[in-house]
């Protein structure tokens, strides 16, 4: 597999869900967990095996403000993105 240093997370900034592209890791087990600014764990999955290139988060419920996406290849480091909810 080819080494993910960045993926992609549109739209930004969200309002009711967003979108992960994950094709380079297609095949691969994720875990996506998603932080607040303080910190706080607000959303964590895991995915078995990626099967499709893009994975769509809700977030319904989140406050408006800025969250950090991290994506985690099994076996590698967690990848980051910063993303902006506004609703």
């Amino acid at each position: 597999f080819e080494a993910v240093t960045a993926f992609a997370l549109f739209p930004n900034p969200a309002s009711e869900s967003f979108s992960i592209e994950l094709s380079k890791l297609q095949g691969r087990q994720v875990t996506i967990a998603v932080y607040n600014r303080l910190g706080h764990l607000v959303h964590r999955e895991q995915i078995e095996e990626v099967a499709d290139a893009i994975h769509q988060v809700r977030i319904n419920g989140w406050n408006d403000g800025m969250y950090f996406v991290h994506v985690t290849p099994e076996g590698r480091r967690p990848i980051a993105q910063r993303l902006v909810v506004a609703k």
